[in-house]
């Protein structure tokens, strides 16, 4: 597996991109701290 975060977006939130090598899978999903910077990080959506 492999895991890549792009760069925080002006709303806070990161795309992080899954590859699954083993089976030629994927994923995207965008990442959000809603409560502020030291907080924990949520999946908002994936695609």
């Amino acid at each position: 597996m492999a895991v890549t975060a792009g760069t925080r977006q002006d709303d806070g939130s990161v795309e992080v991109a899954v590859a699954f090598p083993a089976d030629g899978g994927s994923a995207v999903v965008k990442m959000v701290q809603p409560y502020g910077e030291d907080g924990i990080w949520i999946a908002q959506d994936g695609e």
